[in-house]
């Protein structure tokens, strides 16, 4: 594992990391008929429960995250990733991260599946737990799938000789699903590894409220108007509070990029090749060119890759591309989901090879490949 110490030079540490990768695991149990008996406690029931569980979250403001469509409920697991933090002898400790469904009750040993093993005396303060979070962004976004990652943790392409790349891309789990739905772990365990600023030896305690040692807001006061009470910050807010020390956690290319970045660059691109190629172009207009011009060639080019593009149905038009007056600045809307987005990447990238009245094109062509190229 590589990690870096405070000054930010590399480290190498050169010592055994146990993990077990959850696709390989979780295929073991399909393979043993044992897969649904671990995901939900009434096996014959494991779609109804799982279903339910998404159908209670769908108004929390966490799910417009998780790029979940309702079609795929009953096929997707909600994941518990745990850890904790287990005295193996009197001076030694490690860290363990498992997993479990959400929708499975009962004891460790029956429910969760050990993902990862680090060692106390193996740590650098505020580096490993972070290489944790990058490896578990990697793995959720594969259990996404229910298919055997296409690459490693690092983004390289397996061997083509090694049995990871003849897995590469097959599902693992009879077309099931694993989405992230929670991180559980006691008060020491989301203060070491999430770095929290607020914890029980801290001027201010709760992460959730004002709670405080300061006398106005104590939190001793246990009434229902206590001072402390008066606020309950959302997760922006409190990661606000954080400041600098954010949890690798955090660190999230799916939200980041596909429903951030990407959204912007997309329709800033194709109105810009539109104002270009048609000059003098009305809003009306660009509208109606967006809808059958441009949205034509989207749909013969997905059509034309149907068996690994994930395709939006929705017309093209300005509202959607959030151009609805001149002096606003484009960017899709949220109709347009975070697995259509990686794909529009791509076809936005041939969509401007075929244009040649792109304004600076010479230059936002460059762009567009770099950043279709890196995720």
């Amino acid at each position: 594992m590589n990690v870096s110490n405070v000054e930010g030079e590399e480290i190498e540490q050169d010592y055994p990391v146990a993990v077990l990768w959850p696709w390989d695991v979780l295929a073991a149990l399909w393979e043993s008929g044992q897969f649904l008996r671990w995901v939900s406690d009434q096996p014959s029931e494991a779609s109804d429960r799982v279903e339910e569980y998404w159908r209670h979250c769908v108004n929390l403001s966490f799910f417009d995250q998780l790029d979940l469509q309702e079609g795929d409920f009953r096929m997707t697991v909600p994941l518990f990733f745990h850890a904790d933090g287990v005295k193996i002898y009197k001076h030694q400790k490690a860290w363990v991260y498992s997993y479990a469904s959400a929708c499975r009750k009962g004891g460790s040993l029956e429910t969760k599946l050990v993902f990862l093993l680090l060692r106390e005396q193996m740590i650098v303060k505020n580096k490993s737990h972070d290489k944790v979070g990058h490896t578990i962004g990697y793995v959720v976004r594969t259990l996404m799938t229910g298919k055997y990652p296409m690459t490693n943790v690092n983004g390289e392409r397996f061997d083509t000789s090694s049995l990871q790349a003849a897995k590469a891309g097959l599902p693992f789990a009879g077309g099931w699903r694993l989405c992230f739905a929670a991180f559980k772990g006691d008060w020491e365990a989301r203060q070491v590894i999430h770095k929290s600023t607020r914890f029980y030896n801290a001027k201010y305690i709760c992460e959730h409220c004002m709670a405080s040692r300061e006398p106005q807001f104590t939190y001793g006061d246990f009434r229902m108007n206590a001072a402390c009470m008066s606020k309950r910050f959302t997760h922006a807010e409190y990661r606000i509070l954080q400041g600098n020390k954010q949890s690798s956690w955090e660190s999230d290319v799916l939200h980041v990029y596909h429903q951030g970045v990407a959204c912007v660059l997309i329709a800033s691109l194709v109105c810009d090749t539109l104002e270009s190629k048609y000059e003098g172009i009305t809003l009306k207009e660009m509208d109606q060119r967006l809808s059958q011009e441009v949205y034509k060639h989207y749909k013969t080019w997905c059509k034309e890759r149907a068996a690994y593009t994930t395709a939006c149905s929705h017309r093209f038009s300005l509202a959607r591309f959030g151009k609805d007056t001149w002096s606003t600045y484009p960017e899709l809307g949220s109709i347009f989901k975070a697995a259509v987005v990686k794909s529009m990447l791509y076809w936005c990238l041939d969509y401007l090879r075929g244009e040649q009245h792109t304004r600076g094109g010479d230059e936002l062509r460059p762009c567009t490949i770099l950043l279709t190229s890196s995720f």
